[in-house]
């Protein structure tokens, strides 16, 4: 098996960060005699609004090729935080999109809200 990495971050101003991380994984099994690749790519953008405000937005896309493997994977998150003292909250969404085969898709929308206090 083979994996390779790159990864780049960039700050384009004092309050937010962008990073690029790309993964190729190539995997040869001998019984039965295959192989398999994989790609994925996450990107991700940070950016701070105010002193206690965040805004995360990911995105990422996976394929998966090999005998009797074809699956194509996507997400997309955005992502608002709230911190003050002890406090803190998120209000998300998430996106997922699942193809397999060419023939099975599934698509997920996920809305949230998490609310939290460290003791």
């Amino acid at each position: 098996a083979l994996r390779l990495f790159q990864a780049l971050t960039l700050q384009p101003d004092e309050f937010s960060t962008l990073s690029l991380n790309l993964t190729e994984t190539f995997t040869r099994y001998e019984q039965p005699d295959n192989s398999q690749q994989a790609y994925a790519v996450i990107v991700r953008y940070n950016r701070a609004l105010s002193r206690h405000l965040g805004l995360t937005l990911e995105g990422g896309f996976t394929q998966l090729h090999g005998a009797g493997l074809d699956q194509t994977l996507g997400v997309f998150r955005p992502l608002l935080q709230y911190t003050y003292g002890k406090f803190s909250g998120s209000l998300g969404y998430d996106f997922g999109y699942d193809e397999y085969l060419s023939t099975d898709q599934q698509v997920r929308n996920l809305a949230f809200l998490r609310l939290s206090r460290r003791f």
